[in-house]
């Protein structure tokens, strides 16, 4: 699978997201960023580089580590779970073992977990694919407050 590579980054000391293509854009060198005149390597402590996956939400918005997405969900126990009707699940897009994953689940009794733990990344993309993004980790983590996390 080709995919374009791009990043974003948390500036922690701003407090504010720096994405490519903006006016305060990064541009990533193979020696370390460009942001606003100042050079500094990427192994900088104040930035934590997030990496595009390469895959869109349901409205065509790049999806990045760090996002939270909503979807569908049906619980682990399938229809019988939550009344037979659907719920809104969320996630986080995490990079491990290699490959991106969903992590940090709202709602633990879910039927995503399972279908995007098998290691077949064809459930992760149609499970992306029919997501929105709804925020990220550093902005908008109280979109993930909830009972329980995996």
């Amino acid at each position: 699978m080709d995919r374009e590579i791009k990043f974003r980054a948390w500036d922690k000391v701003n407090e504010k997201m720096l994405n490519y293509g903006t006016d305060e854009a990064c541009e990533v060198w193979e020696d370390g960023c460009d942001y606003m005149g100042m050079s500094f390597i990427t192994h900088q402590p104040n930035i934590i580089w997030m990496q595009y996956t390469g895959l869109e939400d349901d409205h065509g918005k790049e999806v990045f580590e760090g996002d939270i997405l909503e979807f569908e969900d049906i619980g682990e126990e399938g229809y019988e779970y939550k009344d037979g009707y659907d719920f809104i699940n969320r996630a986080t897009i995490v990079f491990e073992e290699g490959r991106f994953v969903l992590s940090n689940f709202l709602d633990i009794n879910s039927a995503v977990i399972e279908e995007v733990r098998d290691e077949n990344h064809d459930h992760l993309v149609n499970i992306i694919d029919s997501s929105r993004i709804i925020g990220n980790i550093y902005e908008d983590s109280h979109l993930l407050e909830g009972d329980s996390h995996v």
